[in-house]
């Protein structure tokens, strides 16, 4: 399933739903696909993919198979911590049709004509598998670049569904298993490269994400997870049922160990323990494969980080991504004063800003708890900032015989009780200094009359106003002048 990234063709979902497209396959002349949409969250190249497909469906039992792909989406987003990024995923069936039902059973005589020669019993050392064609071709083979060519799939997660009710599977396939398909989450964990932690005698034994030989502390790869007072290796005792540590028993009877007595990696019927949920949220931030997998789900507008924006202009900045069932906590600073949370956009307009440069910065966090590792955590945190530089405006000849008004910086800034303005005026002038916050929205007047020529300080106090960044702004005659100011309580 690991094919590097090319955009050989977009098309839309709905086009996929309208359409049904032809592959040459090995053992037949021709093999229709058609693609169904079970879940669809945002566009598939703004989604991590799962795909469901068909095998040892007949015709007839195309809508059988459509049911068993929904059952099985709803059990895979059932649990965590798939639940809590259901938004970050599109679910796609795919249905093919095979001569027979089931798969071969050879070991009991049984042998079945289906689409992709899927096979129980009869492969080295795995449960289920892909038999090759007799041209030693793999149908399995040919549909997975089929869906990378026609669709430029970045990185599917792929399962295939066998119509039998043995109660198997490997990382992408799995069986009906009478009709609840019990391990198909846990076959998902090894696509997010996560082992087996049950024992596999047979099975050479190597170090994962959820399985170790490693009995040092500081050697444990989930260390972070291990209470100061558990023992290690841990005892399988009910003391230490519900705790992280070292229990010993995984692919291996001696030797090897796993993070938590139960998990869905060793039985499907239990939950993933906290090792694994942290590893699959980590796959989905910083996969090695797909370096720029967050790149694709989460988009920052505009695009372009440095921006001129006009006086008489607006802007809205935003976060294009899904939220996670517990949301991001989201933040705006602009030139390093917060002054929005929880948005995921903020508008801003030129004359809000005032003349000169700004920056505006967005933080995203993904507080779960389900993550400790201090090597992940940075990854959670994402700094967005753009550059906005606002110009001065075009200065009309009646401008030019006030040119040396003055606005001075507020103080005290920070504003607790009261601050102090000051400005100079060249001739005598009308004067209007008035208080907006950063959208722009005028929330005070400081003081609005008739000024002599020289110097003037105008006190004022802040009273009904949340703490926050403010704009102060005077306007003489068609001259407009604006600083900041911010307001602590």
């Amino acid at each position: 399933m690991f094919f590097m990234y090319r955009a050989l063709c977009r098309i839309t979902l709905l086009q996929m739903v309208i359409g049904c497209f032809l592959l040459g396959a090995s053992h037949t002349a021709k093999a229709q696909y058609t693609v169904h949409p079970l879940l669809q969250n945002g566009p598939l190249d703004r989604r991590m993919t799962i795909i469901v497909v068909s095998e040892g469906y007949k015709e007839e039992e195309i809508p059988i198979f459509l049911a068993d792909a929904q059952r099985v989406t709803d059990k895979i987003f059932a649990a965590s911590p798939f639940k809590e990024y259901k938004s970050y995923f599109n679910v796609l069936a795919v249905s093919v049709a095979s001569k027979d039902s089931g798969i071969d059973w050879y070991g009991w005589g049984k042998v079945r004509d289906t689409h992709f020669n899927a096979t129980y019993n009869d492969c080295v050392g795995i449960g289920v598998c892909i038999k090759p064609n007799a041209d030693g071709s793999y149908t399995w083979s040919d549909f997975k670049w089929w869906m990378y060519e026609k669709m430029g799939y970045l990185d599917p997660f792929y399962m295939m569904l066998i119509n039998d009710e043995m109660d198997a599977g490997t990382s992408d396939m799995t069986a009906r298993g009478g009709s609840d398909f019990a391990p198909v989450v846990h076959e998902l964990g090894h696509q997010f490269f996560l082992a087996d932690e049950y024992i596999k005698p047979a099975h050479s034994p190597h170090e994962a994400r959820n399985v170790t030989s490693k009995v040092e502390r500081e050697q444990i790869k989930w260390k972070h997870w291990i209470e100061a007072g558990t023992p290690l290796p841990t005892p399988q005792t009910d003391q230490y049922k519900e705790k992280v540590g070292l229990f010993e028993g995984a692919i291996q009877e001696k030797g090897w160990y796993r993070p938590q007595l139960e998990c869905k990696m060793r039985a499907s019927e239990h939950d993933f323990c906290a090792v694994c949920k942290e590893a699959i949220i980590s796959f989905i931030y910083q996969d090695e494969r797909w370096s720029n997998r967050m790149t694709r789900i989460r988009k920052f507008l505009p695009a372009a980080e440095d921006l001129i924006l006009k006086s008489t202009e607006s802007l809205q900045l935003s976060l294009d991504a899904p939220l996670p069932e517990h949301g991001l906590l989201l933040e705006w600073f602009i030139d390093g004063v917060l002054v929005k949370t929880g948005a995921k956009e903020l508008p801003v307009t030129g004359s809000g800003l005032g003349v000169g440069e700004h920056t505006v910065e967005l933080r995203v966090k993904d507080g779960t708890p389900y993550v400790r590792d201090p090597v992940i955590l940075p990854e959670l945190t994402k700094t967005r900032t753009w550059k906005i530089h606002v110009p001065e405006p075009l200065s009309s000849p009646g401008d030019l015989n006030i040119a040396n008004i003055v606005l001075g910086q507020n103080f005290p800034n920070p504003v607790q009780e009261i601050t102090t303005f000051k400005f100079h005026l060249p001739k005598p002038s009308n004067v209007r200094l008035t208080v907006h916050d950063i959208l722009g929205r005028k929330v005070a007047v400081v003081t609005e009359g008739a000024f002599k020529q020289g110097q003037h300080q105008v006190d004022w106090r802040p009273k009904s106003l949340g703490a926050g960044l403010y704009l102060y702004r005077m306007q003489v005659g068609s001259t407009t002048l604006t600083k900041q100011l911010v307001v602590q309580k």
